[in-house]
């Protein structure tokens, strides 16, 4: 009884001067966790070195497993002991013996577990110190795992945002071409350079097996339409009808060379490049149509001047009989013949008019000039010079400066101020108005005026309100008005009543229709 009292009081003083120095020593311990968390390495980096710093003061084996939502372990800093997995389910620290497992949890979470494992038993001093490095362990692994979904994500967005730029350009560049096979050339040069693949092509006969995205990592075994490779992929070119216009198909010799952001990328490619093939075609037909519209012109100039000498010649001799007739039998005519070979006269001078006014009329709008700074003033000016307007009959007033091919606008104000003497009464105003992007000019007279009902028909070609015979009018020049405004993007109008006299508006962009941009896209081939 004596030797055990000895013993038991040696054992007792011996934990007293022990247990503080293991206190101390575990304080130290916990200083450099604390240190050694609040690093910036990456966090499995600092878990492998955490294991290292705790061996000497608890275990002689420390093992750190982070686990997912479903219990999987997702990273490992030391050696996995097996008897510790249930813990990870758990969520209760476990104590036995040698082995010591704690889980890392925090919010309700259980993220992994924190193992330990010595040659002689652990006790409960052993276990509060395991869950004091648990609850800091957890905190870490939490935000850790925080700061990495939130890294990975950054890396999404920005992987996104470079391929949507990517696209964009690639879709910027495709805009500017007009030859499908060079859409196509182009479409698969940047998806090889995009995707990384070997080779590519861009396949015209789609087999029905190609009529929706298709990766493959191994085609051991399988025909695809590319030689010599073992990865593929391939994503069809859909029309905007729904057809399919072709396909991009892209091969490598590494097996599982693709992954799903190379295919997002060719679909992304695909998109863009049946919508530049579209804009090709249809580029292609628009040129073709604007050349035969072209030839078609050519053809009607040709055929109204050939016609137009064709005719005037028999009305020249017409003219010419008349006159002669007249002075060689001035004396035998009676006065009613005289007025018959008069009528012959005016009736071949009218016609001569309209064939003239039908060539103004095919040329009407179709004028080659390039578009200058013009001063309506003093061009007005001249117009009312021209036609002789009796003094103080044409009251101009401020016109503006516009940038214009002089000889439409010429035709239209020398048709238009000549319509409202010819049938005007003793006043005619020229002005302008600005309107959006245009300016709005007008003749206005104070003669008859025009019903309501007519208004319409005015500018139909050859249309005149009074008899031929009753005026000298062709009835070609409103409708040459009308032609040439509405061909530089204008319109034409007249506001009039019966006995109020007539106002003949039309407007002028300010910006000529051939500067504007589609007109250089066409021009531009």
């Amino acid at each position: 009884m004596i030797e055990t009292s000895h013993e038991d009081e040696r054992v007792t003083q011996e934990r007293a001067r022990i247990d503080p120095l293991r206190d101390r020593a575990r304080l130290v311990v916990l200083a450099e966790v604390s240190s050694l968390l609040a690093s910036s390495d990456d966090y499995l980096t600092i878990l492998h070195r955490l294991a290292d710093i705790v061996v000497p003061s608890l275990a002689d084996v420390c093992s750190i497993h982070v686990v997912d939502s479903a219990g999987r372990v997702l990273a490992v800093a030391g050696t996995m002991d097996p008897t510790t997995e249930h813990v990870i389910g758990s969520g209760i620290a476990e104590l036995l013996g040698s082995v010591l497992a704690v889980p890392l949890h925090v919010r309700g979470s259980v993220l992994g577990v924190l193992t330990f494992v010595r040659g002689e038993p652990f006790d409960r001093d052993d276990l509060e110190f395991a869950q004091e490095l648990s609850r800091r362990v957890a905190l870490y692994v939490e935000n850790a795992l925080l700061l990495r979904d939130v890294v990975a994500r950054e890396a999404q967005l920005r992987d996104a945002a470079n391929r949507l730029e990517t696209l964009n350009r690639i879709g910027q560049e495709l805009a500017a071409l007009h030859d499908p096979a060079e859409v196509e050339n182009r479409v698969v040069q940047a998806a090889i350079a995009l995707t990384g693949a070997e080779t590519g092509r861009f396949l015209a006969d789609v087999p029905p097996t190609l009529s929706r995205p298709l990766r493959l990592d191994d085609i051991h075994g399988m025909t695809v339409p590319l030689a010599r490779v073992t990865s593929f992929l391939a994503a069809p070119v859909k029309g905007r009808r729904g057809d399919i216009l072709g396909a991009i198909v892209l091969g490598h010799s590494r097996r599982a060379a693709f992954d799903v952001r190379a295919e997002q990328l060719v679909v992304g490619l695909a998109s863009l490049t049946a919508t530049a093939i579209d804009s090709a075609c249809l580029f292609a037909e628009q040129h073709d149509l604007i050349a035969a519209l072209e030839r078609s012109n050519r053809d009607l100039d040709h055929f109204a001047y050939v016609a137009s000498h064709d005719l005037r010649a028999p009305l020249r001799g017409i003219a010419n009989l008349a006159r002669w007739i007249e002075e060689d039998m001035v004396s035998a005519l009676t006065p009613r013949s005289q007025e018959f070979v008069s009528l012959i006269g005016n009736r071949v001078a009218k016609l001569e008019g309209m064939i003239e006014g039908v060539l103004d009329y095919s040329r009407a709008g179709r004028v080659a000039e390039e578009p200058a700074d013009l001063e309506l003033g003093p061009l007005v000016t001249e117009i009312v010079e021209l036609l002789a307007a009796p003094a103080g009959t044409v009251h101009i007033g401020k016109l503006p400066a516009v940038r214009a091919t002089r000889s439409p606008l010429e035709q239209v104000f020398l048709n238009l101020i000549g319509n409202a003497l010819k049938h005007g009464g003793t006043r005619v105003d020229v002005g302008a108005e600005p309107a959006e992007d245009a300016w709005e000019f007008f003749v206005r007279d104070d003669g008859p005026g025009i019903a309501p009902r007519f208004h319409a028909q005015i500018w139909g070609l050859f249309q005149t309100l009074r008899s031929r015979d009753a005026t000298d009018s062709t009835g070609i020049g409103l409708a040459v008005v009308r032609r040439i405004v509405e061909a530089h993007g204008g319109r034409a109008w007249v506001e009039s009543e019966e006995g109020r006299g007539a106002t003949f508006r039309f407007t002028w962009p300010r910006t000529p229709l051939r500067s504007r941009s589609w007109d250089r896209h066409f021009r531009a081939k």
